[in-house]
């Protein structure tokens, strides 16, 4: 979407979950697609628009000459970025098209030590020199060359790690299964359940 009025646009890749409340927040009938919404949101609250949103998304909004890459709370969805050897700035959610553009691309040996460490390479990182991945709850301004984490909210819990390890102990039955991936949450409940049997 771009106002014609201003040239800014809206680039929305996603779903938003909560689009009731923000058409009550801007007082608009629901006829808006998602990147109208987020960039009458962003007009009307600036840059804490961000907060507004629940969802599964990527959003790229340009705005008096700046470029922001958005990403969702958990991240969801992939976006990839890199400045080129002659200063053009690509973006795409695909790694591959990233690489048409980057021409020399090379190994990352700090993103290969840490897929050999811990068996993935952590965001921002790729494999690639110079090919970043978009990380959860960041903003990446492109005209001031900026890096932000724009969700501050944290989960705190009031049980204690004892409560939550009889929980997870109170979930087990005679047909649970358990899908292992290797990571900390399913080796945990992989020990658990043992414990129990």
């Amino acid at each position: 979407f771009q106002d014609t009025q201003s040239g800014d646009f809206c680039l929305f890749y996603g779903i938003l979950y909560n689009k009731s409340t923000i058409y009550k927040l801007l007082g608009t009938c629901a006829t808006l697609n998602d990147a109208q919404l987020v960039m009458r949101l962003y007009k009307k609250i600036g840059s804490k628009f961000i907060k507004s949103l629940d969802g599964s998304f990527v959003i790229i909004l340009g705005t008096k000459g700046k470029l922001s890459l958005i990403s969702d709370y958990f991240g969801t969805k992939n976006l990839y970025y890199s400045q080129t050897s002659n200063d053009y700035f690509v973006f795409s959610s695909s790694l591959q098209s990233i690489l048409r553009y980057v021409k020399k691309s090379k190994i990352s040996e700090q993103a290969l030590a840490s897929y050999l460490q811990y068996r993935f390479v952590a965001h921002p990182l790729t494999m690639f020199e110079n090919i970043y991945k978009l990380s959860p709850k960041q903003t990446v301004q492109i005209g001031n060359k900026t890096v932000k984490r724009h969700y501050k909210r944290d989960v705190v819990s009031s049980k204690s790690l004892k409560d939550w390890a009889q929980i997870v102990a109170d979930c087990h039955s005679d047909k649970t299964g358990l899908l292992l991936s290797g990571g900390l949450d399913s080796t945990t409940l992989l020990y658990k359940l043992l414990k129990k049997l």
